[in-house]
C-alpha cells in the first residue's frame, strides 16, 4: 500500500507548498520596508532585523515541513521499492533532525526579543540624524534603544545640560519627541534622562 502513503505525502506537499507561497509573499512585501539603498534584504538577512516572529517562524516551519515530506517521499519509496527496510526509519530519524533544527533558528532568531535588544544600526543612526541639530543649547549625549516587542521600540534620550538648574522648554522636547517618533512607527515611548 505505498501508494496510499505517497499520495498523502503529495497532498501534504501541495498544501505546505501553497502556505509557503502565501507567507514568502508576504515576507517580500513586509522585507519591502526593511530595505536600506544599496542594500537588498534576503531571507537571513530579514530574520536577523524583523523582530516580527510570526512571519519568519511560518516561513521557516513552512520550509521545513517540505524538506520533511521530501525526505518522507524518499524513505517511503526506497522501503517500497528498493525493500531498503532501513530508509524509512532513517528518514524518521532525519524529519526528527530536521525538526530540531528548525527549533533551533526559531529560537535563535527570537531569543533578543525575550532578552530585549537594541535596534539594528541604521536605525539608531536614522533616530541620531533626527534630533541632530535640535534648536536648544544643550546636547544629546546618547541614544539607547530597546525592542520591548516585535512593533514597539523604547528610546532614551541622554541630554547633556551643562547647567543642571536650566530649564527644559516643553516645546523643544515634544518637537524632539515627534522627531524621534516620525523616524519609524514602531517607536512607542520616548523619555529623556539629564546627564
Amino acid at each position: 500500500m505505498p501508494m496510499v502513503g505517497v499520495g498523502v505525502l503529495i497532498l501534504s506537499g501541495l498544501f505546505e507548498l501553497g502556505s509557503f507561497v502565501l507567507g514568502y509573499r508576504q515576507y517580500k512585501k513586509v522585507a519591502a520596508s526593511h530595505v536600506i539603498p544599496g542594500e537588498p534584504v534576503g531571507l537571513w538577512r530579514f530574520i536577523k532585523r524583523s523582530k516580527d516572529p510570526n512571519l519568519y517562524e511560518s516561513l521557516l516551519e513552512d520550509w521545513a515541513s517540505l524538506l520533511g515530506i521530501a525526505v518522507a517521499l524518499v524513505g517511503v519509496g526506497l522501503n517500497a521499492y528498493a525493500h531498503l527496510l532501513w530508509a524509512d526509519g532513517a528518514a524518521s530519524l532525519a524529519i526528527g533532525g530536521l525538526l530540531v533544527l528548525d527549533a533551533y533558528f526559531i529560537l535563535w532568531a527570537t531569543r533578543s526579543l525575550i532578552a530585549g535588544e537594541s535596534v539594528a544600526l541604521p536605525f539608531r543612526l536614522d533616530i541620531e540624524k533626527a534630533v541632530r541639530g535640535m534648536p536648544w543649547s544643550g546636547q544629546v549625549a546618547d541614544v539607547a534603544t530597546l525592542h520591548m516587542g516585535p512593533a514597539v521600540v523604547l528610546v532614551a534620550l541622554r541630554l547633556h545640560v551643562s547647567n543642571l538648574n536650566e530649564s527644559l522648554d516643553s516645546a523643544v522636547l515634544k518637537d524632539m519627541e515627534e522627531r524621534v517618533r516620525a523616524v519609524d512607527e514602531r517607536i512607542t515611548e520616548v523619555v529623556f534622562r539629564l546627564r
